[in-house]
């Protein structure tokens, strides 16, 4: 490189892996004052070319961002540490994988007329994570910086300028019905001003579930018309799951909202010493989706801890923070007993409103500014990236702490730093223009709290928003969710089944050991999907693009379909309440186990992390919604009681089977078979026994108010149906189980609820009182 005679500067490539991405770094020398080696990133790499342009020749600039992302792509390959270079192995329809990988190269031949760079919009939360594990392994090479800007559909959020008149390629994976395409589409269209500018590709189209007046306003052509590949329904569900196993094989986070760290090197005696430390309550989460040289935990802060990161982080900020807890993904090195070690710090606000997120960003401004000026401009954000810009700095200061006691426990990983995030991921999320601005930030916030005194008190919201999310004000969605609360005393004598305890001192809790109980808190999603969404995703395949336009912009106008379903979530809170019942208790472990169950959920794409709320009057908050993987949890508890054993072998999701210890796709044995009709039956005659029809009509909830030698009296209040405010006498043998007889007493939470059911051809209701289930199982 110093012989094109660049002045002062030459370019060397060094051996380190780069701590902003998961390949060696370049690294340049300057040889003016005060000479030093600074390391640098792709992206940085290209800004600092471009700003050579009155000395560099664009011919010699090109070269350099190609040779360095050249670079790139050969040794990210070398951080998979003896794993197979194609990333896509275990998706067996080459076809397919020919066409994944196509779709980048496609859209590397856009060129913009105006010379200007093109922009490269990833669609999907999938699709952002695929790119980037191609990239690890050497398939795909970074788009040249020079010539292209890669975001993600989050960057809308975030008013980026600048786009009119631009070219713009989105890029899919999977085209289903294609709503979420067009959305995208007609947002960038009316940003660039120009449609003929704006260009929409993917890799796959779904054959049964698309909407051709969506694909035809796309101008996305058939298979046989030169468009992209065509698969059924269910072969892109198969593809989903091995895509899912692909993300999961090469240590690749399922989500994009979080920071995520380079991965490092460590003992496995550092995670055993880490978790005998008593600072962090650990679980094992793995999915069952690993070779088994793989593992996946969540260290959730304990109450010590938690309580110290209240106590240094900024008050307006953290006091908004209802959970901490950091994803670790594992994989064990091929020639050495040391692991290779994936970190990301997950830091939750609660539901906010924006003035009050404005308020708290505004006092993390100030005093980050103490640290150095960011030059971070995030005043005129939606509310949405607001949010995840106050999850960046809360994760900022769980990582510090986390990292720092990795340390302690001996893993040589050297100082914690925002050099060590994963440049592309935070790139292409919060947007070139935004990246410096967030990664400064970050840099200054892991400063303000390593210097911060720990003496102050601990800050907590005493009186957050405890508002219902739309889809949880669903009744059959509530209802669906009870049915796990209503299995769990029959749960609690089959300790596969139960809900996880917290575990003791120096120990983690196995999720391995409850698939039956995981299995129940995904089902919730597989149902929304299946009963909600597959629905509306039909109604919505009849509309012509100009239906659909008005739709968007009033789905009231269409009242059959309602809002769409895949633009609203429920909060892992709400599920707690229904699965543990609400008893005024707040315990840490009660707050964050149904977390655990949502943590397999999201690696096989069952549950997928969203921020809902975009309006300056309502509360914006992290949620989550069903995702492409939903289907491997379809097999609900309704559906059990109401098919014969033989039948529902037939439709055994892959969640369900592997609780009963099936494989988890293809065709069973005579013998898993057998195995298979037995553990339905068994599980059929449970569901009968603690869900007492078809259909919940009507549910009260009340409190017990006095107990009497053979009767007591409750007042209710109406959740599903009914009269409000009932006060109501029973007789206890009457109405109450043999252990709820014992348990009775004064301000004890009761239910009642009225069933229907269908006997030859006539509905026929039934009615059940109880007292609420306890939390005990998952007690502190």
């Amino acid at each position: 490189m110093a012989g094109h005679g660049l002045p002062g500067i030459r370019v060397l490539r060094s051996g380190r892996v780069s701590p902003g991405a998961t390949c060696p770094a370049s690294t340049v020398s300057d040889h003016g004052v005060g000479a030093r080696d600074r390391s640098c990133t792709a992206a940085s790499f290209g800004r600092a070319l471009r700003s050579l342009s009155t000395i560099a020749h664009d011919r010699f600039r090109r070269l350099c961002c190609r040779s360095y992302s050249s670079s790139l792509a050969r040794s990210s390959s070398m951080t998979a540490q003896g794993a197979s270079r194609n990333a896509l192995r275990f998706v067996e329809d080459e076809t397919a994988q020919q066409a994944l990988l196509s779709v980048f190269e496609r859209a590397r031949e856009a060129e913009d007329p105006n010379g200007r760079r093109v922009l490269v919009m990833l669609v999907s939360r999938r699709l952002a994570c695929l790119y980037e594990m191609l990239i690890a392994s050497g398939q795909v090479e970074r788009f040249d910086p020079d010539q292209f800007e890669v975001v993600t559909d989050r960057v809308l959020d975030a008013s980026p300028p600048g786009w009119s008149d631009r070219r713009a390629i989105l890029i899919d994976d999977v085209i289903n019905l294609g709503s979420t395409l067009v959305d995208r589409y007609d947002d960038l269209v009316e940003r660039v001003g120009d449609k003929h500018l704006v260009t929409a590709m993917v890799a796959l189209r779904d054959r049964d579930r698309g909407n051709p007046a969506f694909a035809h306003h796309l101008d996305i052509e058939s298979e046989r018309n030169g468009g992209p590949l065509e698969r059924t329904e269910d072969e892109l569900q198969e593809l989903a799951r091995q895509l899912a196993t692909c993300l999961y094989r090469s240590l690749t986070p399922y989500f994009t909202d979080f920071p995520i760290f380079a991965p490092v090197q460590m003992s496995p005696d550092v995670l055993e010493e880490l978790i005998c430390s008593g600072r962090w309550l650990t679980a094992d989460v793995t999915a069952r989706i690993g070779d088994g040289s793989q593992r996946a935990y969540s260290f959730v802060a304990a109450e010590s801890t938690e309580e110290h990161i209240r106590r240094k982080a900024v008050a307006a900020a953290v006091e908004l923070a209802e959970l901490f807890k950091v994803r670790v993904y594992t994989a064990k090195q091929n020639d050495d007993d040391r692991l290779r070690v994936r970190i990301v710090p997950i830091c939750v606000p609660g539901e906010v409103m924006p003035s009050r997120l404005d308020r708290a960003l505004g006092s993390l401004e100030e005093l980050i500014h103490d640290a150095g000026n960011s030059g971070l401009k995030w005043q005129g954000w939606k509310p949405r990236a607001k949010h995840r810009l106050l999850q960046m700095y809360l994760s900022a200061c769980l990582a510090e702490e986390f990292w720092n006691d990795l340390r302690q426990c001996g893993a040589e990983i050297g100082e914690i730093s925002a050099e060590k995030l994963e440049d592309g991921h935070l790139g292409s999320y919060f947007g070139e223009q935004h990246y410096d601005g967030v990664r400064n930030a970050y840099a200054h916030a892991m400063e303000l709290y390593r210097r911060s005194p720990d003496d102050g008190p601990a800050a907590r919201d005493e009186l957050p928003l405890q508002l219902d999310s739309l889809l949880w004000r669903h009744p059959e969605v509530r209802q669906h969710a009870r049915y796990v609360a209503d299995l769990a005393p029959s749960d609690e004598d089959d300790g596969d089944s139960a809900a996880p305890r917290r575990p003791a001192a120096g120990s983690a809790v196995h999720l391995g050991q409850h698939k039956l109980w995981v299995q129940r808190i995904l089902n919730i999603f597989g149902e929304i999907d299946a009963s909600f969404e597959h629905p509306q995703a039909k109604r919505l395949r009849e509309l012509s693009y100009e239906e659909y336009q008005r739709y968007r912009g009033d789905p009231g106008s269409f009242p059959d379909i309602g809002p769409r379903i895949l633009l609203q979530g429920i909060r892992p809170r709400e599920i707690t309440d229904a699965v543990l019942g609400n008893d005024g208790k707040d315990g840490l472990w009660r707050r964050v186990v149904v977390t655990l169950a949502l943590d397999i959920g999201n690696d096989l794409g069952i549950a997928v992390p969203t921020t809902i709320g975009d309006d300056w009057r309502d509360p914006v908050s992290r949620q989550f919604r069903s995702g492409e993987g939903a289907f491997l949890a379809h097999m609900s508890h309704s559906r059990l009681r109401t098919i014969t054993a033989t039948e529902a072998v037939e439709q055994l999701d892959a969640l369900t089977r592997d609780a009963f210890g099936l494989p988890l796709s293809g065709d069973l044995s005579d013998k898993d078979r057998e195995r298979a009709t037995d553990r339905i039956g068994e599980e059929s005659h449970r569901i009968k026994d603690a869900i007492p029809g078809d259909r919940l009509l009507q549910l009260w909830t009340g409190i017990v108010r006095e107990v009497r030698d053979t009767s007591f009296i409750a007042d209710f209040k109406t959740t599903i149906g009914g009269e409000d405010h009932t006060r109501m006498t029973f007789e206890i043998e009457g109405v109450l189980s043999q252990n709820d007889q014992e348990l009775i007493a004064e301000d004890i939470p009761i239910e009642w609820l009225v069933y229907e059911s269908e006997w030859n051809g006539r509905p026929v209701r039934s009615r059940c009182v109880r007292l609420v289930p306890p939390t005990a199982s998952v007690s502190d």
